[in-house]
């Protein structure tokens, strides 16, 4: 099973402390009906969540109705953490997934989303790692960030193509008119190219495709760039993000002042960085999971930051900000 990154259990805490303050709440108002729990809502329809006590492990099939009433939503983290979770039937007449619904079922292989659903939140599915297919349906409106970050075993993202909100290309999930780039599968394979179109790239788009070789923007876009397969923003002044399948060593372009939030997570093959001297932003959890890198190295000129044996600090070497993951023997700070 593979760890989750500092940047994923970052989004989930905030989902789980939102979970927790929604609980709070609507606890004395949340009832029980055989393996789910359930809260009637101001409309008189139902939203359902999992019961840890009753709901088993394999397969789940959510009622359609509970004592007569509809059932239009699925809750917020209603299913998180569920591992041993392997397979979800949604019915029809539900409306909306809810913000982490299905949140780390590390064991979920497929899910049917029915033509009902008009929104799914935020990390809906986010790490379920062996999710391998799911079908965006034509009445789909509205997809938060993130929402299948982390499936490894997902390789393409399919789209109704009658669908008036969202489109796929190469199995890419990306919005009708391909203008905002939504989520690149976990399990995409070789070369990517982003269309003249895009314009938004979600910040976690690429997050954790550890075999994406290459991002490839076409020349006449406005607003991003590449080389060598790495993705900028236009002018080349941000690194947005290092394909998960780049190998050996990294010199970052002398234009670079920003390396971006997350920029290089997951490139297990990376094995060396230079930052150059016109560096000076590094985002958070810039080199997670990168676990060949063996030495990140700053040009001796840069005025923020410094390297030392291979580990990155601030100029001063009062801050010790991350010592690479391939780092082979002892260490003395």
């Amino acid at each position: 099973m593979k760890i989750v990154s500092p940047k994923c259990i970052k989004m989930i805490a905030a989902l789980v402390l939102l979970m927790s303050a929604a609980l709070c709440q609507s606890v004395s108002a949340q009832l029980t009906f055989g393996q789910f729990n359930y809260e009637i809502k101001t409309d008189d329809t139902i939203e359902v969540f999992g019961n840890r006590v009753d709901l088993g492990v394999g397969a789940v099939n959510i009622p359609d109705t509970i004592d007569g009433k509809p059932v239009t939503s699925i809750g917020l983290g209603a299913f998180a953490n569920y591992w041993n979770l392997t397979s979800v039937t949604i019915p029809d007449g539900v409306t909306s997934i809810g913000k982490s619904a299905f949140a780390e079922c590390f064991s979920l292989t497929s899910v049917t989303i029915p033509d009902s659903v008009t929104s799914i939140g935020e990390g809906a599915f986010i790490e379920c790692e062996n999710l391998s297919s799911v079908t965006i349906p034509d009445s789909v409106t509205s997809i938060g960030e993130a929402v299948f970050e982390g499936c490894g075993n997902l390789t393409s993202i399919n789209v109704a193509s009658i669908n008036p909100s969202f489109s796929s290309l190469s199995g890419v999930l990306f919005d009708k008119e391909k203008t905002r780039l939504i989520q690149c599968p976990g399990g995409f394979s070789g070369s990517f190219t982003i269309p003249i179109s895009v314009t938004i790239i979600d910040l976690f788009a690429f997050a954790e495709c550890s075999s994406l070789t290459s991002i490839i923007v076409t020349p006449a876009n406005s607003k991003y760039s590449s080389l060598d397969g790495v993705l900028f923003n236009k002018g080349q002044t941000r690194l947005i993000q290092c394909p998960g399948g780049f190998s050996g060593s990294y010199i970052i372009p002398n234009s670079v002042t920003i390396i971006g939030e997350a920029a290089f997570e997951d490139c297990e093959d990376l094995t060396s960085v230079t930052i150059p001297n016109s560096v000076t932003s590094i985002g958070d959890y810039g080199f997670v999971d990168c676990d060949d890198l063996a030495s990140i190295n700053v040009e001796s000129a840069n005025p923020n930051f410094s390297s030392l044996g291979g580990v990155l600090f601030n100029k001063s070497q009062t801050s010790l900000i991350q010592c690479p993951a391939g780092f082979s023997g002892s260490y003395i700070i």
